[in-house]
């Protein structure tokens, strides 16, 4: 009882200390420089997230066919062996699900996306 008191005081100590300090940067007028030499977003957080919800999904998405690129190389080259099938058509069905939650994962970005835009 006595470790839960002392959490919720420290925690509550941290946010007292957080919410001054935000109140007393609003406080002070900041310049910020006009040329950093790095790339503009116009989107802001918004475009960063989807930017890189993007090049993930492009990631996964390239590896899933990559895995079914070589299950189709195993299940062509291995038609005598039933345990190397069997391996094949399971690394063939993991990648199409790859590739449908990759493709699911883009439409759910491009829509939120649209939906904040």
């Amino acid at each position: 009882m006595k470790n839960k008191t002392k959490l919720f005081l420290v925690l509550g100590l941290f946010f007292v200390v957080l919410l001054l300090s935000v109140k007393s940067a609003q406080a002070v007028n900041l310049v910020y420089p006009d040329n950093t030499g790095l790339p503009e977003n116009p989107d802001g957080v918004k475009g960063i997230a989807a930017n890189v919800a993007n090049w993930l999904l492009s990631i996964v998405g390239i590896g899933a066919v990559i895995g079914f690129v070589i299950a189709g190389f195993q299940y062509f080259f291995v038609s005598a062996n039933e345990e190397m099938m069997k391996t094949a058509k399971k690394t063939m069905t993991a990648s199409g699900v790859g590739i449908a939650v990759a493709l699911s994962g883009l439409i759910a970005v491009k829509t939120i996306v649209f939906l904040f835009s």
